[in-house]
């Protein structure tokens, strides 16, 4: 009976000496307990060779991994007794030192990133189309984002440029637009035109013919001058004698000289489309054409004076619309030699017809100061005017 009693109480000795949750020591090394504080926001895992562990001796390999909850996120580890690296680490593996150590981590809630919208305003003319990477809609997105704005004109208009609120483009006529997203919501419209003003039934360009099947950049921009019939722009200075560029289409300068007697055989009546410096889809009005413009029935006409910015013009407005084009007074280029005369006082633009009279084949324009606008005007072929293009 005392043999079987010795037993029991020594197996009752080693059971008691166990920790399920401890690697089980070597004999004779002491163990050290790693404590760990619960936090609000997730859970923390000590192992000490794989296994869950409550205490270790000095210089075992000791690994802290913490679990944040759904709606946290670690952030660092608080820890008494040792003075990890990087107490960010997660997991965290150090070297248990010849001492108790404390454990716990830090969490936080998780911060849901700041989002915004790009806000379009749909006009008439055409449609807006704010996109992210994918084609995804442009709403609900992050500061950084990369948002593409992408304009489509209605059939008869065209996309003229952007309004936009938020962000200020290198260049708002720049059609798709991509931009990273602000810290803040965009406004977004664009602008389309219908390719011209409608004056007294006839649609006008807004701008003058610049290099060769190109418009000028803005109605204040003067352009180049053309004989009539030519598809020749030229550039001339008011020296005596001028220094003169001719230019072709793309604005690739030509090395050539004046051409005195004009570039229109006596043959031609009309403005030959091949020669049309127009860009695609306009043409040189007709002599009715300018007279509809000059109809102070239903057109109101207004000189301006030259000022810093712009040159002195008429300007035409629709009395039923209220729709303006402005034309500045550009002068024209002498026929004997091109030099350019009488800016800011004259405006002269070719008609693409010709009157021919047996002793003086002369081409119409439309001639104006600041007295008013005559639409039958003429000179000879040869000088140099300039052109205010009309729709197709």
């Amino acid at each position: 009976m005392k043999k079987s009693f010795s037993l029991l109480l020594a197996a009752a000795t080693v059971l008691a000496g166990c920790d399920p949750k401890s690697p089980t020591p070597e004999p004779g090394k002491t163990e050290y307990t790693i404590s760990v504080t619960p936090v609000t926001g997730g859970d923390i895992a000590v192992t000490v060779a794989g296994k869950p562990a409550t205490k270790a001796v000095a210089g075992a390999e000791v690994i802290l991994a913490a679990t944040a909850s759904e709606e946290y996120e670690f952030t660092r580890w608080s820890i008494t007794g040792i003075e990890p690296a990087d107490p960010t680490e997660n997991p965290l593996t150090f070297t248990m030192p010849a001492g108790n150590v404390a454990v716990t981590a830090e969490f936080r809630e998780k911060q849901s990133a700041e989002t915004y919208d790009v806000i379009v305003t749909q006009s008439d003319g055409g449609s807006v189309a704010a996109t992210t990477t994918g084609g995804k809609p442009a709403t609900d997105i992050t500061n950084g984002t990369e948002v593409t704005l992408t304009a489509t004109p209605n059939e008869d208009y065209e996309f003229v440029e952007w309004s936009i609120t938020g962000i200020e483009p290198a260049d708002l006529t720049e059609n798709p637009l991509t931009f990273a997203m602000p810290e803040g919501d965009v406004t977004v419209e664009a602008v389309f035109g219908d390719g011209g003003v409608e004056i007294n039934d006839v649609v006008w360009a807004e701008c003058n013919v610049g290099f060769p099947k190109a418009f000028a950049e803005t109605p204040q921009t003067l352009g180049l001058h053309y004989q009539w019939n030519g598809s020749m722009g030229w550039e001339s200075t008011t020296g005596n004698p001028p220094t003169l560029t001719a230019y072709a289409a793309g604005g690739t300068s030509v090395p050539m000289q004046w051409p005195s007697s004009g570039v229109a055989a006596e043959s031609d009546t009309v403005w030959s489309e091949t020669y049309d410096p127009c860009p695609e889809g306009w043409r040189v009005p007709s002599t009715a054409e300018l007279a509809a413009l000059c109809d102070t029935q239903y057109v109101t006409i207004v000189w301006s004076s030259r000022t810093e910015t712009a040159p002195a013009g008429l300007t035409f407005t629709d009395k039923a619309t209220e729709k303006s084009i402005f034309l500045p007074a550009g002068g024209w280029l002498m026929m004997s030699n091109g030099r350019w005369q009488y800016a800011n006082q004259y405006g002269d633009y070719w008609s693409s017809e010709r009157w021919t009279t047996a002793s003086s084949p002369n081409s119409y324009k439309l001639s104006f100061d600041n007295s008013g606008a005559r639409p039958d005007g003429f000179a000879s072929p040869a000088y140099g005017c300039l052109i205010r293009c009309v729709k197709k």
